[in-house]
Order: structure tokens, then sequence, then C-alpha cells
């Protein structure tokens, strides 16, 4: 007997025999993504470190991609600090294993409230006011439940938005030069300020590295 695969959907929706994407535990890729509020990439990264995937034909045309809960459990225990679980809300994917409430304890201690949640409008007018009224960026990131780093590289985006200068204190001037002296990579010189690669490299050639004047004919 050949049915359209619209057909065969609608009718197992009738008979609530549910998505066949959703069964024997199973869940697709598509919808980890959107429950862990990450991207294509992050998964295909996390495959590269063990998660296992299967690929299951529902139709004649159409595979997915999925992925058994009870292997994701198991990867992710092991995998714990790849996690965002600030974004990965209890019960999410259903009944979770015991030792995911400590998990999720450890790394509300272990970092702001808002790590790596997107920046809003208001975020943003707290953090150019606070930046302009002189507020240090370590208390600024403190208030907004950001770390330093992420409100540092906020603040460039602002300022390249505006077309302004980020201007750094003398402080961090100095303690940049003094990297660049120690012969330090741009990699390495941005992991010991909390620095984005790109903020270093901008900031190099701002206060260290001097144009080369033109001659004239």
């Amino acid at each position: 007997m050949q049915r359209k695969t619209l057909g065969v959907r609608k009718r197992a929706r009738e008979l609530k025999l549910g998505d066949p994407r959703m069964q024997d535990e199973f869940v697709t890729k598509s919808y980890l993504i959107s429950r862990l509020h990450v991207d294509h990439r992050t998964i295909d990264k996390w495959k590269l470190k063990g998660l296992k995937t299967i690929l299951k034909k529902i139709t004649c045309k159409q595979k997915v991609t999925q992925i058994k809960l009870s292997d994701f459990w198991k990867w992710a225990e092991d995998h714990k600090e790849l996690i965002r679980w600030n974004r990965f809300k209890d019960g999410i994917l259903g009944v979770e294993p015991p030792w995911t409430t400590e998990t999720r304890l450890e790394y509300r201690k272990n970092n702001p409230i808002k790590f790596g949640e997107d920046w809003t409008n208001d975020d943003d007018k707290i953090l150019e006011s606070s930046y302009k009224a002189g507020i240090p960026i370590k208390k600024i990131a403190d208030n907004l439940g950001r770390s330093r780093g992420s409100t540092d590289r906020r603040i460039q985006i602002i300022m390249l938005e505006r077309k302004e200068v980020n201007i750094w204190d003398d402080e961090q001037v100095k303690e940049l030069k003094n990297f660049v002296k120690q012969k330090l990579t741009t990699k390495q010189i941005a992991e010991k300020m909390n620095k984005e690669v790109m903020c270093i490299k901008g900031a190099r050639e701002r206060y260290i590295s001097k144009p080369k004047k033109q001659i004239q004919a």
C-alpha cells in the first residue's frame, strides 16, 4: 500500500502515535539544539568528542539525525564543562540523572547569572551609562550578571557601532605593553587579560604599533 508522506503524518497525528522522529527515547538533532540553545556546529563538535548520533530514515526521501537520550546523558556526565547549564533548563529533556542537580548548582556558583545569554537593549543602556559615568568594568559586569570579558567585548561592540574610539585605561595599556615586551603571542595576551584576540590586535595597533609616515615626493 502506497501513501503520500503528508497523509501518513496526518493519520499518525489522528491516531495520537506521535512524531516518528521522536520515538524510542530518541530526539532529533534539531530538537536538542532548540532545548539546549546551541547551534548545529556545537552539536557537530560534540560528535567529534564522542556524542553518539544515528541517521534515521523516516520517509523515502527524508532522513534525520537522532540522539538517544541515554547516550546523551552518559556523554554529558563526562563532558559537563562543554554545556552551558544556565541555558539548559531543568526537565527540558524529561527525567534527568541525579548528578545534574549538583552540576547546575556548581555551574551557577562559578559563572555569572547571565553567562552566555544575549545582550538586551536594557543591558546595553545600563552598560553605556555606567561606562560613561566612569564605573569600573568589573563592577559593571557584576551589576549586570556578566563576566568582565563579556562586558569588555560588549563595550567595544557598542563603540564600533557608534564609531567611537574605545580607550583603555592606563593600567590596561601598561599591562598590554608589558606582555608585548615579554614577547607573548596575541592569543596568550588575550587569555591573560580575559579579552578576545581581535580586541588585543586592535589595542596593539592603537597603543603600540605606530603608523608609518608617508614619504612625500
